[in-house]
């Protein structure tokens, strides 16, 4: 609730511009129009056809105004199960394929051609006016995000009424009978049923929250989406005036522009050498970690990404380390609790760790590892202060002598150019930076600290997101899974040893 006014200040923003700039405009226009029994045009956005108290956006601002209620009072609960739907969604969207979407799409619209050849010129018009608007709609759905969320949230509103999957299924038969063709169908893809993910709830109560939460899920992104898309459209129409106006009075302003695009750079610049910092740091710890999993990640690295899929490891060299593999129950989910680090590894041999350890191994005292991020963040922005403050000596040195002296805009927008420089000539050459020092992960201090870290280390996960794999190494007490995998293929044999481990 206390960063609701965050939210809503680009809207009153643009309600504000609206009485200050359009609403005389907008009156004056409808009553010109209504003079001669015409109707008044649409000006580009729905705020300046309707009003902002008009049905539609009083409606926008009760759903938002319901949600920040709900959530605010709530809290937990709401949360909880908006966050299991939407993880759902992901889930779903996480398998699309753009391109066999784009491919199906031609295929379909070419299907009279390859039917009746030249005598599909007489019927492939009928066709393509019922195709195309479906086509639209499967395009939309691939490429535009909130379109295919909103989709995948109606679907799934849907499903707990209706067995969508069933009766999507005899269309695909249909479908696949009739043309003959081993294409996949686009629909279906809104009611997958991952194995990985974990069952709808039984209880009925659940079922109607579910549906509820859903369906405010819904209509809450359709609300949001309108509003952002009318602050959007005044932006960019702004935004647009603005250069209109910059390109016509080019000459008073070529200076300051100049100079605003050289300040534009040098914050590029600033921020993102706490990047590189992140980077290099990153490419010295990965090989690093790799290197003390031994021999398990070897041997998956040497199978067809189709066999390895997405697999994940438990660094623990020590056979008689004392940390176990549990299970704990925090906020009604069954979890992972998993010491020590955990090396995680794609299908095409690319590998992450947390964002947590990254940043507690950043930390760690010894040469080479790039500190606090904060720290990081604002000695880059102090940086670029300290090059904006002297850009903006420079406009006003500038100025002042050009109005004094009468020259001419171009040469102030030259010499403001050449000034903009002297900053990086002063970094890179008269005061050159020590470079930082590089990461040896071969020192024992490094070795020291990071095996430190890693026994002290607990990562925490999902039982439906890591999968125990097909191979399973157990302790004397049978508690310790050091290979876990994560695949849709495995989950009766992942509940298995999960009601064993239990």
């Amino acid at each position: 609730l206390c960063i609701l006014p965050v939210f809503a200040a680009p809207w009153i923003l643009r309600i504000y511009f609206y009485y200050v700039y359009e609403d005389i405009q907008r009156t004056q226009k409808t009553a010109a129009a209504e003079s001669k029994n015409l109707e008044p045009n649409y000006p580009g956005n729905l705020l300046a056809y309707l009003n902002p108290v008009h049905g539609l956006f009083v409606f926008c601002y009760a759903v938002l105004a319901i949600d920040a209620l709900l959530f605010g009072i709530l809290q937990k609960k709401l949360t909880e199960r908006s966050r299991y739907i939407i993880r759902q969604c992901f889930r779903d969207m996480r398998g699309t394929n753009r391109s066999k979407a784009f491919g199906y799409s031609i295929f379909t619209l070419l299907i009279p051609i390859k039917k009746f050849g030249i005598f599909s010129l007489f019927v492939a018009w009928i066709y393509w006016l019922i195709a195309f608007p479906v086509l639209l709609l499967v395009i939309a759905f691939y490429f535009m995000p909130m379109v295919n969320i909103i989709c995948r949230l109606l679907f799934t509103f849907l499903e707990t009424i209706l067995p969508l999957q069933k009766c999507f299924l005899p269309l695909v038969d249909a479908y696949h009978r009739l043309y003959k063709e081993e294409f996949s169908f686009p629909l279906p893809i809104f009611v997958e049923d991952h194995p990985g993910t974990p069952k709808k709830p039984i209880l009925a109560s659940d079922k109607v929250l579910d549906m509820l939460i859903t369906l405010l899920l819904i209509i809450s992104l359709v609300s949001f989406t309108t509003l952002a898309l009318e602050f959007l459209i005044v932006f960019v129409e702004y935004i647009l005036y603005q250069l209109v106006g910059l390109v016509l009075n080019w000459g008073p302003l070529s200076a300051l522009v100049g100079l605003a695009f050289i300040s534009v750079l040098y914050a590029i610049r600033c921020f993102r050498s706490v990047t590189k910092k992140y980077l290099a740091f990153n490419e010295k710890l990965i090989p690093y970690l790799k290197s003390k999993a031994g021999k398990d990640i070897e041997s998956v690295e040497k199978k067809t990404p189709n066999e390895q899929g997405n697999c994940a490891f438990q660094i623990d060299e020590k056979s008689n380390s004392k940390y176990k593999l549990q299970l704990s129950v925090q906020n009604s989910h069954l979890q992972w609790n998993m010491p020590r680090v955990v090396l995680f590894l794609d299908k095409t041999d690319r590998t992450y760790i947390t964002e947590k350890f990254f940043f507690k191994a950043s930390k760690m005292p010894n040469a080479g590892c790039p500190g606090s991020l904060m720290a990081n963040l604002f000695s880059a922005f102090c940086d670029f202060i300290v090059i904006l403050l002297f850009l903006l000596f420079v406009l006003l040195v500038i100025v002042a002598f050009g109005d004094k002296y009468e020259v001419s805009h171009i040469n102030q927008a030259i010499f403001a150019a050449a000034a903009g420089i002297l900053p990086y000539v002063f970094d890179k050459i008269l005061f050159k930076k020590r470079p930082d020092f590089e990461l040896d992960t071969t020192s024992p201090k490094f070795k020291n600290a990071l095996d430190e870290l890693v026994d002290d280390h607990i990562e925490h996960a999902f039982v439906y997101d890591i999968e125990p794999a097909d191979e399973i190494k157990e302790s004397s007490d049978q508690s310790q899974v050091d290979l876990l995998i994560l695949t849709a293929e495995k989950k009766e044999r992942a509940s298995l040893l999960l009601a064993h481990i239990v």
